[in-house]
C-alpha cells in the first residue's frame, strides 16, 4: 500500500506536466483517496498524490494495484475497505477522486459509507448515460469489452443515472469539452452533483494534467455547508 509521505511535497511544473518535487512542511487537512482509471493502476496515480500532499492533505492509494486486470465488484468491494482503512487511520471524513470508469466504482462506493464521506470528485465520468452508449468513436469498443457480455454489470452501469445518491456529501464533476472517450455532456450537467468544472485536455492524460491538479486543489479549499 501506498500512504502519504511524513512531509508533503510541492510539485513543480513545465508547459509538459510535472518536472519534479520540492519538500516543505506539511499542513493538516482531510484525507483523499485517489482512485485510477481502466488501463492505470495506483503507481500511475502517484503524481497526482504528491501534488494532493503538497496541498496540506494526505494522500491514499485505492488498493488497485494492476492496472490491466479490473473486476468491478472485487474493484468496489477493494475500495469500501480503503475508505474503512483510512477512516479508522485517520479519524476524518474522506474526499473519495475517481478517474474515468473508476469514477462510477467511487460513486458507487461512497454510497455505501456516506458517513465517511466529505466529497467525491469524478474526473472524465459519464454518468448521465451508461458508459457504452457515452462513448466515442473506438472507446465504444473497448466498453463493449469491458463489459463482456455481463449482463450483471451491464444492468449495474444503466442503473448509474438514475441512482438516487445520500445527501451527506457533495458530489463535483469535472468535464473537458476535448474528452475523446466520452461525450462530454455526459460527464457534466447532472442534478445529483453540487458543481460542475470544465478543464482543458484530453481524455487520457486527465490522470496527469496539471490544470486538473490545480482545479482538485480548488475544490479542496471550498467549504462545505452540511447544514440540512
Amino acid at each position: 500500500m501506498v500512504h502519504p509521505a511524513e512531509t508533503a511535497k510541492r510539485v513543480l511544473f513545465s508547459e509538459n506536466g510535472a518536472v519534479g518535487v520540492q519538500e516543505k512542511s506539511p499542513i493538516p487537512g482531510d484525507p483523499i483517496i485517489v482512485v485510477p482509471p481502466v488501463g492505470r493502476s495506483d503507481m500511475n496515480m502517484a503524481s497526482m498524490r504528491d501534488w494532493i500532499n503538497s496541498q496540506g492533505h494526505p494522500a491514499f492509494d485505492s488498493g488497485i494495484e494492476k492496472g490491466d486486470i479490473r473486476d468491478p465488484r472485487g474493484d468496489i468491494l477493494r475500495i469500501i475497505a480503503r475508505i474503512d482503512e483510512v477512516f479508522e487511520e485517520t479519524g476524518r471524513e474522506i474526499t473519495m477522486i475517481g478517474l474515468s470508469l473508476a469514477g462510477i466504482y467511487v460513486f458507487v462506493s461512497a454510497m455505501y459509507r456516506p458517513e465517511k464521506i466529505r466529497r467525491v470528485i469524478l474526473i472524465g465520468t459519464p454518468i448521465r448515460r451508461h458508459i457504452a452508449e457515452a462513448a466515442k468513436g473506438r472507446y465504444k469498443e473497448i466498453a463493449k469489452a469491458i463489459i463482456n457480455g455481463n449482463r450483471s454489470y451491464d444492468s449495474f452501469l444503466s442503473a448509474i443515472p438514475i441512482t438516487s445518491m445520500p445527501f451527506d456529501y457533495n458530489l463535483i464533476c469535472m468535464y473537458t469539452r476535448d474528452d475523446e472517450a466520452f461525450d462530454w455532456k455526459d460527464c457534466s450537467g447532472d442534478k445529483r452533483s453540487n458543481m460542475d468544472i470544465e478543464v482543458d485536455g484530453p481524455h487520457r492524460n486527465l490522470y496527469r494534467n496539471p490544470k486538473v491538479f490545480e482545479k482538485i486543489t480548488s475544490v479542496l479549499k471550498t467549504p462545505i455547508d452540511k447544514a440540512a
